[in-house]
């Protein structure tokens, strides 16, 4: 098995993905006025927000239960 990416790397393989076929975005696009909530892609033209998991086995932010809990929670405001 090769190297784990990093999410950023990950990010950008995805980023050079869209700009190949020319799809506009942006990054880390603020998805809530009144929250810190961010999104890490969004897609202007599909109206879509694309949101890259990763890290799922390490010690994160994202993967404690809080972190998860408030992921859920963006979830569902951001798909209403």
């Amino acid at each position: 098995m090769g190297k784990r990416l990093t999410k950023t790397e990950l990010e950008d393989i995805f980023a050079n993905i869209l700009i190949a076929r020319n799809i506009s975005f942006k990054r880390q696009y603020r998805i809530c006025t009144n929250r810190r909530w961010r999104c890490d892609f969004f897609l202007d033209q599909l109206n879509t927000i694309v949101e890259i998991e990763g890290g799922q086995f390490i010690k994160g932010g994202h993967n404690s239960i809080t972190g998860l809990l408030s992921d859920i929670e963006k979830y569902n405001v951001i798909s209403i």
